[in-house]
């Protein structure tokens, strides 16, 4: 642990002195307080929260606001005192700057100076209280220590009284953007919110000028792309004191204004960023980027909920991938390792950190560790064979870049398998799966492909050869389709499947929906322009693909009919996004109507293709697109077709219809 030196006058060099101490050190009234009944089975982090409710000077609006709290000898946890952990981006390599430890020059990357200095200026770390810093607590050129200290990561940040999130120096108005989203935090009720956006339609700058887009620029800094941080955020949870330059705010007053924003303030934040942008002299509209902000919502939040106590304790692999896919690390590596400490354990205790495998290997053995923890084939989902890493397609690559937690299948909302149980035997020399599935139809018809998220290859539909129905005449398709573009389990057992073909009477494009949609007074409807693109080039795009002996354009209504609801269209239509996220619409020979997964820019060879096989594998809840190669296959991705979701195969398999075969995946 680290402590800061005081210097002479004169001398403006920084100073530190570097100790080791340990956790076991208890002070007597700790360690009673750990062996009473109602702190003996919780958590580190559920214990401190405890411990600090039960010690003065904790509960102040200040340290609620700020994040930080005055930190009193009475309350040291240890005989030595107590600590806070830093968390940071460690930035380029250089520039470096000098800094003393134990008398020692030491060269620092230009960030954590940077943080260092503005922590000293609190001068809270010259005592008995320290800052853990993983640049100078960890041998960083020690691959072994580094893999032990990677063990611990949990408990370091889940222990520590504070975790100072330093997201770097006061520039482009931060302090308007820490305002803002105090002022947001206050907002989360709908009445409030409501009130507040009329008032900030009349008058942009009502909460101050540039405050939108200092915070747009707040939450786009590389700290919120950084894969350790994820992890020492949420073990950090509700001790996270978010801090820029010298200004600081709490971590769940943070939160609580980006919830606030997603709920209520989602769609009028575009109009008021881009007022923002205006105001500073720009002319051209501005291209909102929500990544981090989704990431903060959608993620973290959760993720620190489940840390203290409203929830399991551990996210999903699902989750996990999906986060560690989007942020940047160093070492493909800690695609895994920097997401250990939020894992199941029972995962985690098969999972030892090491720096001297190849990153395919711990792909593939996390795959492993999956498959025999929980008895199932779930994490084939998360499959395919474009990883760069060169590991089994049936080992999900944890560096994949385009994994969309938006597009994603719903959890739970499809039993393709049922509960039929997985037989398994994995050759963990030649990295062969051997598992039980049904080979249920192949590839026929594929919808048009991108060549960037919003951007199709014209003339990449792939026209299928079959132009029969497996659900019957043109009514009864139509009504399949409607419940595959929506993502629906089944289309004869929803209530609401009447109003679910409304998304079929969505205008192509939104200038000819928009006179309908003033006409019936969709106001919503009317300010969502931005937001109709997906459809309107995914008709486009896939206008001629024969579905059930017609095309797909023809399926569609030339207008919305009187009475039918915007609330009903709109559902609908979200739905629809959430499925084509990185998917391309498809038909099987036997006109089974679906999405199959896209590789987005990827070369013609890597594409889907007519042939794939579309298999329902035992232990899997979604069926699975595979490619046969000679004796084996190769793992495409989950496919989703209407009539397969709600395990109508293996009621087909009990009518002695199908039957099941040994497969080998590689």
């Amino acid at each position: 642990m680290l402590t800061f030196v005081a210097n002479d006058a004169e001398d403006e060099t920084m100073r530190l002195r570097l100790e080791t101490v340990s956790w076991l050190a208890q002070s007597e009234r700790y360690s009673k307080f750990c062996s009473a009944p109602h702190a003996r089975h919780k958590s580190n982090r559920q214990r401190l929260s405890i411990w600090k409710e039960d010690s003065d000077g904790t509960s102040s609006r200040e340290a609620h606001h700020t994040g930080y709290a005055s930190l009193q000898p009475s309350q040291y946890r240890f005989t030595w005192g107590d600590y806070a952990a830093l968390s940071y981006v460690w930035g380029p390599e250089a520039p470096t700057e000098t800094i003393i430890v134990n008398d020692t020059p030491v060269e620092v990357r230009q960030n954590l100076a940077s943080a260092l200095k503005s922590i000293a200026k609190d001068r809270r770390f010259e005592g008995d209280l320290r800052l853990w810093v993983d640049a100078l607590c960890i041998n960083q050129e020690d691959k072994a220590e580094r893999g032990q200290q990677v063990a611990k990561m949990k408990d370091i940040y889940n222990m520590a009284w504070n975790v100072i999130s330093w997201i770097g120096d006061e520039a482009e108005e931060s302090p308007k953007a820490f305002h803002l989203l105090r002022v947001l935090s206050e907002h989360r009720d709908h009445r409030k919110a409501t009130t507040l956006i009329e008032e900030l339609e009349r008058n942009p700058e009502r909460l101050g000028a540039g405050c939108w887009l200092a915070l747009q620029n707040l939450v786009n800094r590389p700290y919120w792309s950084r894969l350790w941080i994820i992890q020492e955020v949420v073990m950090g949870c509700v001790a996270v004191t978010i801090r820029c330059g010298d200004k600081t705010i709490s971590w769940p007053i943070f939160l609580q204004g980006i919830e606030a924003l997603h709920r209520q303030f989602w769609i009028v934040k575009d109009q008021l960023i881009n007022h923002d942008w205006r105001q500073q002299g720009h002319r051209n509209y501005r291209t909102i980027s929500v990544r981090s902000l989704h990431l903060l919502f959608k993620d973290l939040k959760p993720l620190s909920d489940s840390q203290t106590g409203h929830s399991r304790n551990w996210a999903s692999l699902s989750r996990l991938i999906d986060i560690s896919a989007s942020c940047k690390s160093a070492d493909p590596r800690d695609k895994v390792y920097g997401m250990l400490a939020m894992m199941d354990p029972a995962i985690t205790e098969r999972i030892n950190p090491d720096y001297l495998i190849q990153p395919k290997d711990v792909f593939t053995n996390v795959a492993i560790a999956a498959f025999e923890t929980y008895g199932n084939l779930e994490f084939l989902r998360e499959c395919n064979m474009w990883g760069g890493e060169g590991g089994p397609t049936w080992a999900p690559d944890w560096t994949w870049p385009l994994r969309n937690r938006d597009g994603r299948f719903r959890q739970g909302a499809y039993q393709a398998s049922r509960s039929r149980a997985c037989n398994i035997r994995i050759d963990r020399d030649n990295l062969r799966l051997r598992c039980q599935a049904i080979l249920v139809d192949t590839l026929d018809g594929i919808g048009g492909r991108r060549a960037t998220r919003f951007k199709y290859v014209p003339r990449s539909v792939i026209q299928a050869d079959s132009s029969a129905s497996i659900y019957g005449g043109i009514e009864a398709t139509k009504q399949a389709l409607v419940h595959a573009l929506a993502g629906d389990s089944s289309w004869t057992a929803r209530e609401d499947a009447e109003a679910r073909m409304s998304i079929l009477c969505l205008p192509s494009t939104f200038e000819k929906g928009l006179t309908q949609f003033r006409k019936y007074g969709w106001h919503n409807a009317v300010k969502n322009e931005g937001y109709y693109y997906c459809w309107e080039k995914w008709r486009h795009a896939n206008r001629d693909l024969c579905v059930g002996g017609q095309k797909l354009d023809d399926y569609f209504e030339p207008a919305i009919p009187c009475g039918m609801t915007e609330q009903n269209c709109w559902q609908a239509k979200g739905e629809f996004e959430r499925m084509t996220s990185w998917r391309r619409f498809a038909t099987t020979s036997k006109s089974y109507i679906g999405w199959v997964p896209e590789f987005v820019g990827g070369k013609d060879q890597l594409q889907v293709r007519q042939g794939d096989v579309v298999a329902v594998i035992l232990g899997c809840t979604t069926p699975i697109l595979l490619r046969k190669c000679g004796d084996y296959f190769k793992v495409i991705g989950e496919a989703y077709f209407i009539g397969l979701m709600a395990g109508e195969a293996i009621g087909m398999l009990e009518q002695g219809q199908y039957k099941t075969v040994e497969i080998n995946l590689i």
